[in-house]
């Protein structure tokens, strides 16, 4: 409690970093009389129950503790947060999308939202396709089965997508093909299959490896960025996997997501 204490009494500050400590849930409402709060760091503390709300708040991470109901994490929808993290946690409900829903995830602020090693089952959580003003989207390591929508092609604002290393089936969305500021694809080991499809060539950093593609490499990807590619086993395999991060910027020591 004496950090608490020592903490209420910053008011001016912005940027508070309180991860890895053994903080408990009772400690964290006073967070919500920390007006001046912007970038907020809260992973790693164990933390399972409800954030307070920050109104001011525009960049959060919970990585690394134990939610288990996205509710819980429903601060996003009282602020105007634009980065979120909440990877690495136990997210054990598929999320629904209804009625009483659908109006808050189209006006959601979020621009960069990263769920990966957070679900143990399920499909693409429809309530995403929402969130119009989407730039990031980051769902890797999850147990996602069934296909990716096509409803994904109306984030007009998507520039990464990683849905990497889950056990997506069928073919690669065209509608994708529609989004002009994608830039960072990354869709390996998942189960996709049929031919490759021409429109992925447009992007600046693709990975497939690790699928069961078929079919001829399209011209279009001779304007990949250092793309080293080859075919066998029915497998398409690109090996340059380094670079998806690059782009956001991304510290794993630190919450600093870099706008583009």
């Amino acid at each position: 409690m004496i950090l608490v204490h020592f903490v209420i009494r910053l008011s001016n500050i912005r940027h508070l970093d309180l991860s890895h400590n053994t903080l408990s849930g009772r400690c964290i409402p006073f967070l919500a009389n920390m007006t001046s709060l912007r970038v907020l760091d809260l992973s790693g503390i164990q933390l399972n129950s409800l954030v307070p709300v920050m109104p001011n708040l525009l960049e959060l991470d919970l990585s690394a503790n134990k939610f288990e109901h996205w509710e819980d994490v429903g601060i996003w929808r009282r602020c105007h947060l634009k980065q979120l993290k909440v990877s690495s946690n136990w997210l054990r409900m598929e999320w629904t999308d209804s009625s009483m829903n659908i109006s808050e995830y189209s006006d959601c602020a979020l621009e960069w939202l990263d769920l990966s090693s957070s679900f143990s089952k399920g499909t693409f959580p429809k309530p995403l396709e929402r969130m119009a003003n989407l730039r990031g989207l980051l769902l890797s390591h999850n147990k996602l089965t069934g296909s990716i929508p096509e409803s994904l092609g109306r984030l007009g604002s998507l520039q990464v997508v990683d849905l990497s290393h889950n056990m997506l089936t069928g073919p690669v969305p065209e509608s994708l093909g529609r989004l002009i500021s994608l830039q960072v694809v990354d869709l390996s080991y998942n189960k996709l299959t049929v031919p490759i499809p021409t429109f992925l060539g447009k992007l600046t950093k693709l990975d497939l490896s690790g699928n069961h593609l078929n079919g001829s490499i399209p011209e279009t990807f001779g304007r990949l960025e250092a793309l080293n590619t080859s075919i066998a086993r029915k497998t398409f395999f690109i090996t340059n996997t380094s670079h998806v991060f690059k782009l956001l910027n991304w510290n794993h020591s630190r919450f600093n997501w870099a706008t583009c």
